[in-house]
């Protein structure tokens, strides 16, 4: 993203309206694979689910809802 990153939007995504964030789901897609990216994202009570890139198949099934 070219002003923030994904981080910045789920410190963002805190102020946002709670009935909002019923009916959101946040699937995190990065190409990251550093431990502590990871970490803290998949940890965020927000996030659904965290998918590295190159996306497949196989990810999009896994995060269907």
């Amino acid at each position: 993203m070219p002003i923030k990153d994904g981080f910045d939007f789920l410190m963002d995504y805190e102020t946002i309206n709670e009935e909002i964030k019923t009916f959101s789901k946040i699937v995190v897609l990065s190409s990251s694979i550093s431990p502590d990216d990871i970490n803290k994202a998949s940890t965020n009570s927000h996030v659904f689910k965290y998918v590295n890139k190159p996306l497949s198949e196989k990810y999009l099934e896994a995060i269907s809802l």
